[in-house]
């Protein structure tokens, strides 16, 4: 449970981070908000791993329960990209669409390295 809220709590600071840039006129400075982030989960993830103390079954339990939070966003993202409908006569909603398609990919890929990094170890660790 702790890493299933540890990454909400990222992914719920990078919004708000995002969300306070919309105000500041600095270009491409969300691409490195959006890497730190990444980076910043990562290296959560192999800290917990390496400061784990009790059995592999055990830790990848952890890492599919921490990675469920991802898993729920993906879903949400599932939903919004199948829903997208013009919100007005002559509106196009395919860029809409295209933003939740690579959202469903990060959240997949954020959902799919959050297991390999806690649930899956190298031989050295165990």
């Amino acid at each position: 449970m702790f890493l299933f809220v540890s990454n909400a709590l990222l992914f719920a600071a990078t919004l708000l981070i995002l969300y306070s840039l919309l105000f500041l006129n600095i270009p491409y400075i969300h691409l490195l908000i959006m890497f730190l982030a990444a980076a910043f989960s990562i290296r959560l993830w192999l800290d917990i791993k390496l400061a784990w103390r009790g059995a592999a079954k055990e830790r990848l339990k952890a890492g599919l329960i921490g990675s469920s939070f991802y898993l729920i966003i993906f879903v949400i993202f599932l939903y919004q990209f199948a829903s997208a409908k013009p919100e007005f006569p002559g509106d196009d909603p395919f860029m809409r669409a295209i933003g939740f398609f690579f959202g469903m990919i990060v959240a997949a890929a954020a959902a799919i390295s959050c297991v390999a990094a806690i649930g899956f170890s190298s031989k050295g660790h165990e």
